[in-house]
This record gives structure tokens, sequence and C-alpha cells, in this order.
């Protein structure tokens, strides 16, 4: 997951582990606050991107209300990660200028 409070300051994996809580949702915000203790600000909802690879981090991202970026790269096709409603989807995460591109106009 990457947190974001603007377009200057990113936080790749700000420290949530699946085992900190059982409800995947939860986990956005304890990313939240844990880069809110390590950057001494807070971050709202649409602040926070996630980067997930399946329907259910899809879902997790957005009942946290953050901006979801699908990537097929795993076991879940395009079709099903754009029917999860993910704000984007993109094949893979090759083209890693085109995905900080996104995420940077996702932060703004």
């Amino acid at each position: 997951m990457l947190t974001s409070n603007d377009a200057h300051m990113l936080t790749p994996n700000a420290g949530q582990h699946g085992s900190d809580d059982s409800v995947r949702a939860n986990l956005v915000e304890v990313a939240r606050r844990r880069a809110a203790a390590k950057y001494q600000t807070g971050f709202d909802q649409r602040a926070t991107i996630l980067i997930g690879d399946t329907p259910s981090d899809i879902a997790a991202g957005l009942d946290a209300g953050a901006f979801v970026i699908a990537v097929a790269s795993g076991r879940s096709s395009m079709d099903e990660l754009k029917a999860a409603k993910a704000e984007v989807v993109v094949p893979d995460l090759t083209d890693t200028d085109a995905l900080l591109r996104l995420v940077v106009t996702a932060a703004q």
C-alpha cells in the first residue's frame, strides 16, 4: 500500500501486515496510523492509495475510502479487477513511470 499526503511524499509499505487485523479493510487504517506516526502528519481517506491484485484488496481499499489501483499480475484477471470497481486497473507493474504518474495524479 502507498499512502500519500501530497504529490511529494509517498510512503511505500507503511507497516501493515495481514496479521495486524483479520478484517482486510482495517489494514488500511493500520497503515494510515503508522504512516501518520512516522511522518507526524495525518492521512485522510482520499490521500490513501492502495495497490492490490485481488478483488478482496479492491474491496478493502474501497471500504476504507482509499483510491485503488489494481494490478492483474496475480490470479485475478483485468476483467475481474474491473468488475470489482478499482479506479484503475493495470496489467502489471513493469511500467514504473506510468504507475508513479497514476499514484501522483490520484494523490492530488
